[in-house]
Parts: C-alpha cells; sequence; structure tokens
C-alpha cells in the first residue's frame, strides 16, 4: 500500500489510481467503500488476489449481488466466512482487494493490459526510464462481462493452469501490432494520447515512490508495472495502474521482440544502465511530467 501511502495529493488517489485495501487488516474499510457504492449504484465488482507472488494463481471475482451485500454486512473479523473470503493461502498469506475495471479497452473483444519495464537510477535527483519496447498480454477468451467468473476472459495472464492447453502459453502482442489493431477497431482513437497516458501514469507513480525511499535517494532498480485502460470514457480511455513487481519479469521482451538481437542489447542495456551512469539508448524513454 506504499502507492497510496505517498502518491495520493492532498489526500487525493491519482486519476489511474483503483480501490484497493489490505483486507487482513482493512477489512472494514474495504466494507464502508463496497457499501458506498452500492448506495450510488456506480462499479462494485472485486478481484481479489493473494499478496506477494500470485502469477495469476489463487484470483477471485467478487461480483456485486445481493446474496453477497447481505453475507459482507454480517462477516464478523474471526468467522468462518471472512477467512473464507480471505483464503489467506498465498505464497505469504494475506489478500489484497482491487476494484476490478468492468469496461476495459479491448483489442479484437479481448482484455489486455500493458506490462513497461521502468528503469530507477535514482529517485534524487529524478532519473527514471520506461523502455519502448512495451507489450499487451491477453486473455485467452474473448471479453464477456456476463462471465467473470471464467478466469480465461477475466484475467490477462491465465497460462499457469494445469489444464495443458493453456498452461505456459501466455498471449501477447507487441506494441505495433496492438497499435495497429486498435486503429482498426477504433479510427478516432489518439494512440499519442494512449501512450502518454502510460508515460503519466508511470511519472506520479515513481514520484511518489520515491518519497518512501528516505536516506537512500539513489536507490536503483527495474520494475514490472502492469497498467489496464478504462474504456468507460469511450473518447478517452484512462490508464490504472494494476500492479508494480520489484524485479519482476521481463521473458516477454524476448519473445515479443522485432530482431534476433533487440533481447540480447535490452537485457545488455538494461544490467549497463543500473550499473552506471552511462547515456542510455533512444529505446529508454526518461520519465517528466506532461499534462495528459
Amino acid at each position: 500500500m506504499t502507492v497510496r501511502r505517498y502518491c495520493y495529493i492532498d489526500n487525493k488517489p491519482p486519476t489511474w489510481w483503483l480501490p484497493m485495501y489490505d483486507l487482513s487488516t482493512e477489512f472494514h474499510i474495504f466494507s464502508i467503500e463496497y457499501f458506498m457504492r452500492c448506495h450510488k449504484e456506480i462499479p462494485n465488482n472485486w478481484i481479489l488476489k493473494p499478496s506477494v507472488g500470485t502469477r495469476a494463481m489463487g484470483h477471485r471475482i467478487i461480483e456485486h449481488d445481493d446474496d453477497f451485500k447481505k453475507g459482507i454486512s454480517t462477516i464478523g473479523k474471526y468467522s468462518p466466512q471472512y477467512k473464507s473470503l480471505l483464503q489467506e493461502d498465498g505464497p505469504v498469506g494475506g489478500c489484497i482487494g482491487q476494484l476490478l475495471v468492468e469496461n476495459p479497452l479491448l483489442v479484437n473483444g479481448i482484455k489486455f493490459d500493458m506490462r513497461v519495464i521502468c528503469l530507477v537510477r535514482s529517485y534524487e535527483p529524478f532519473d527514471v526510464y520506461m523502455h519502448e519496447t512495451y507489450y499487451a498480454r491477453l486473455a485467452n477468451k474473448a471479453y464477456d462481462k456476463t462471465q467473470l467468473q471464467d478466469m480465461q476472459v477475466a484475467l490477462t495472464v491465465c497460462c499457469y493452469d494445469e489444464d495443458l492447453d493453456i498452461r505456459n502459453k501466455q498471449r501477447r502482442m507487441t506494441k505495433g501490432d496492438l497499435r495497429r489493431n486498435l486503429l482498426i477497431d477504433f479510427p478516432e482513437m489518439d494512440w499519442n494520447y494512449f501512450d502518454k497516458g502510460i508515460e503519466h501514469l508511470l511519472y506520479e507513480l515513481f514520484k511518489g515512490l520515491g518519497k518512501s525511499v528516505g536516506n537512500y535517494p539513489q536507490s536503483s532498480a527495474y520494475y514490472a508495472v502492469d497498467i489496464i485502460f478504462d474504456h468507460t470514457n469511450i473518447n478517452k480511455p484512462e490508464a490504472k495502474l494494476l500492479e508494480i513487481n520489484f524485479m519482476g519479469d521481463w521473458s516477454g521482451i524476448e519473445i515479443v521482440s522485432e530482431a534476433p538481437n533487440d533481447y540480447h542489447k535490452f537485457v545488455n542495456d538494461v544490467v549497463v544502465g543500473l550499473a552506471t551512469k552511462t547515456e542510455l539508448d533512444q529505446n529508454f524513454r526518461k520519465l517528466t511530467p506532461r499534462n495528459v
């Protein structure tokens, strides 16, 4: 919950923040927001996932309905219903509840998110970059809001299943292919707005996280950031943060690289970029404040 602590401005969340709670310690706050959303009749479906190292396993979708509303109002901290809701069986226990984006931007009718590799060389002075080879991760099945209990519909990562037909077969799309397909589906879409929305989110995210570093402002690392676009506003899809992964998986870069040497160059650039202060090439875009 570091993001919520350091990225809020005047006690208000940034536009890219999705409501999220640690249900082990913040169940009462989650309950308040849940009933507020019931009263206002606004989107109220949630995804529950183990707090660390999930690889999209152990995820569940809680859909808003009268039975769940009745159940949540009677759940006590130590009741069997509460323990069932949390299912604290992740790698280190704990459960996160995050508001589900019910109207995601789709490509060819498929839900997707973006994985972006970011390089932090220093927080003070601010020296943070995003790599231009970001790519889309696609769900296995066409999106349907009435089928959210099917994880192959609801999740963009569903390749760790026991089913051999999908195991280790993550669907991906290069940035170039994504752009071409989105412009076919949505000819009026401004790709520049889409791209700058990612950059704006990342700048505000890492600028805020830098406040948490304290006496080590030159801490360096790379992160894998997962971003989805909310398409409730048809003309301007909004970038939303899903997860930020410390030293996250970058194997997808190898798969979506267009030339044989691109991946090896990427690996070398990341390692050298972290270890030295040498100038990075054009594949790394320095994050700067922008109005989107």
